[in-house]
């Protein structure tokens, strides 16, 4: 007999494209200011030091892009 799960009742909220978003660019943040420490000690830390600064950029790019959308959804109502 398959077991009844019917009186579990979960409420989980997904996070929005925009909230990931938001988290990757913090984890970036975050990483790039590690590096950066690093980066003082060992230049050999430097393609990782400029992988992260285009990382971030382009995810700066995208958010920005998210925003930019709304303005247009707001000229259609």
């Amino acid at each position: 007999m398959e077991p009844n799960y019917d009186y579990i009742k979960v409420k989980t909220k997904l996070p929005t494209q925009k909230q990931n978003k938001k988290n990757l660019e913090e984890r970036i943040l975050s990483a790039l200011h590690h590096v950066a420490k690093g980066l003082a000690e060992d230049d050999r830390l430097l393609p990782i030091f400029i992988r992260l600064e285009n990382d971030l950029m382009q995810v700066q790019n995208e958010l920005a892009a998210l925003e930019r959308s709304k303005s247009y959804l707001k000229h259609l109502n």
